[in-house]
């Protein structure tokens, strides 16, 4: 905990997160814990700031396709949701699927494409673990599992700890208004 005398405490409020850890919540910057932080090694080099708090109303592979209300996840007793014309299997193909059927396409690299939204699934040991999903900025955003959305400058931030590497990036054209 911090001491009290440290500014980013006395600038701003206290708070209790999802599960009872304190949060500080000012005008500056908001970050995650420090055991969080932690957790994936080039988060803090790579920079990231929160954007949102923790909640268990959805997930990383939802968030990146656009909904906050449900998890999605291709779990074989089908309690998470699903599109139903992919087969529940843990599998990148699978992923890629699911995404297909939101208009997504598999695409070359993370660059910016002016016209475009993209996301990136990332494998570990041959199974997919998380979705990222590219901002109109060119930096990404991420659902931490039950955790807080961040958003990051690249993909790299959240690579290794429990997500692996992002191995596959979608595309899909950006609706016009």
């Amino acid at each position: 905990m911090l001491a009290e005398s440290t500014p980013e405490i006395s600038r701003g409020w206290r708070t209790r997160g999802l599960h009872g850890e304190e949060r500080r919540v000012t005008s500056e910057r908001v970050r995650l814990t420090q055991e969080k932080e932690q957790r994936w090694p080039h988060l803090v080099s790579e920079g990231y700031t929160v954007s949102s708090t923790a909640t268990w109303d959805y997930n990383c592979i939802a968030f990146a396709a656009g909904v906050e209300t449900e998890w999605w996840w291709p779990d074989a007793d089908g309690q998470a949701k699903w599109p139903a014309s992919v087969k529940r299997e843990e599998r990148l193909e699978r992923f890629a699927e699911a995404f297909e059927t939101l208009g997504y396409q598999v695409c070359e690299g993370d660059l910016l494409e002016p016209g475009y939204e993209k996301i990136a699934i990332y494998v570990r040991e041959g199974v997919p673990t998380h979705a990222a999903k590219q901002l109109p900025d060119g930096t990404w955003k991420s659902k931490l599992g039950s955790w807080e959305d961040i958003e990051h400058r690249t993909l790299k931030a959240v690579e290794d700890y429990v997500y692996g590497k992002a191995v596959l990036c979608l595309k899909r054209k950006l609706a016009k208004l």
